[in-house]
């Protein structure tokens, strides 16, 4: 017996125990997981746009250092790998931005789409339960 005076089979009966608290719990937090791991599925390639900028742009200022030292051109190279990195920087970000624009709006319409065609058949299994 516990201190309310409920025996375990009159709480399974009411479904008053703990599991089903537990339960109910687990189904919220496990939504709550399941919408954050959607979230950050969705938003990862827009993190990863921030250190491919910044890795193109020091490797190629890298190479322009390494090459006006080879070459003794101080600072011509190095100054122009900067610019070459900058500018293949910005392109990558601009295409990758622009390439997860085209597939946010595909999905979006596709699933649009699918809305309307689950709204269709949700009607026509509703009007064969009817008749």
């Amino acid at each position: 017996m516990n201190p309310s005076g409920d025996s375990r089979q009159q709480r399974e009966k009411t479904g008053s125990g703990d599991a089903s608290q537990g339960e109910d719990a687990a189904k919220r937090s496990g939504g709550a997981f399941v919408s954050f791991s959607r979230m950050y599925r969705d938003a990862a390639p827009y993190l990863a746009l921030g250190i491919q900028l910044a890795a193109t742009v020091i490797i190629l200022f890298y190479v322009g250092y390494w090459a006006d030292d080879y070459f003794g051109t101080q600072p011509w190279l190095m100054i122009a790998g900067l610019a070459a990195g900058v500018a293949a920087g910005f392109y990558n970000f601009f295409r990758t931005v622009v390439d997860l624009g085209k597939k946010a709006d595909d999905s979006s319409s596709s699933l649009s789409t699918r809305r309307v065609v689950n709204q269709r058949d949700r009607g026509s299994t509703r009007r064969e339960e009817k008749q």
